[in-house]
């Protein structure tokens, strides 16, 4: 059965459910849907129910809710976002769409002094790119939440970015010693962790920005003998995230 992400949590005692957006435009030009199809609705707060599709209009598609089932979580001990230096070309769109599958919550492009792609006035249009790979990932890999694909930001706000975060991790390629799996099994077990790790454009970074970086609170790694791609190196992090707390 399809499964659609609704824009607004649904009202406790709704009975009927609006989909718009590009998630109705692919509801009806592409898979085609009518009055009588059935799909699962999931909303932003995590409740999910089975509906049927009552009429198509140009406002939305109502459905008609059939049932609610429990309320869905992720069961996610530690919430990984992605700062990610923006890469040239697609490479993007693989990191998105890899690293929702593998269960990263949030993205943030920024951009540092060694990126080859510079900002410009086509942000906007390729983040709402990046959302709708995220959100068609999301889908595939069966998630009950669609991560959030950020606005892309210079460097200098990442230090307010990583305020929040209980630990903030640099993917390092000059680091020899302290190991990801280092870092994480020393992380709590007992609570759930929220997790900035951040990896750099194709160039890396320039050393004041590694030192920088540093002073906000960001504990460098190495993946071990081998310098992974930018595009690879995040959804690796995300990868022994799973593996180390039985996770994915």
């Amino acid at each position: 059965m399809h499964r659609f992400f609704l824009n607004a949590p649904l009202a406790e005692n709704a009975n009927e459910a609006l989909l718009s957006g590009e998630e109705q435009h692919h509801l009806v030009s592409v898979l085609r849907l009518g009055p009588g199809d059935r799909a699962v609705l999931t909303d932003p707060a995590g409740t999910v129910c089975e509906a049927e599709i009552v009429e198509n209009t140009d406002e939305g598609t109502l459905f008609r809710i059939i049932e609610r089932m429990p309320p869905e979580t992720e069961n996610t001990r530690v919430r990984i976002t992605l700062f990610q230096g923006v890469p040239k070309g697609s490479k993007s769109d693989l990191i998105v769409q890899k690293g929702t599958e593998l269960g990263i919550s949030a993205f943030v492009p920024f951009y540092s002094k060694r990126s080859v792609v510079r900002p410009s006035g086509s942000d906007s249009k390729k983040r709402q790119r990046l959302q709708r790979i995220a959100r068609e990932a999301a889908k595939q890999s069966g998630r009950v939440f669609v991560p959030e694909v950020s606005e892309f930001v210079p460097f200098a706000a990442l230090e307010e970015a990583f305020r929040p975060f209980d630990a903030v991790l640099l993917a390092y390629e000059n680091e020899n010693n302290i190991r990801l799996k280092d870092l994480l099994q020393e992380m709590p077990r007992d609570r759930d962790l929220s997790v900035a790790v951040i990896v750099g454009p194709e160039g890396g970074f320039e050393d004041a920005e590694t030192v920088r970086l540093a002073l906000w609170g960001a504990k460098l790694f190495t993946f071990g003998r081998r310098i992974l791609r930018t595009e690879t190196a995040g959804i690796a992090a995300r990868a022994q995230s799973n593996y180390e707390f039985d996770e994915g």
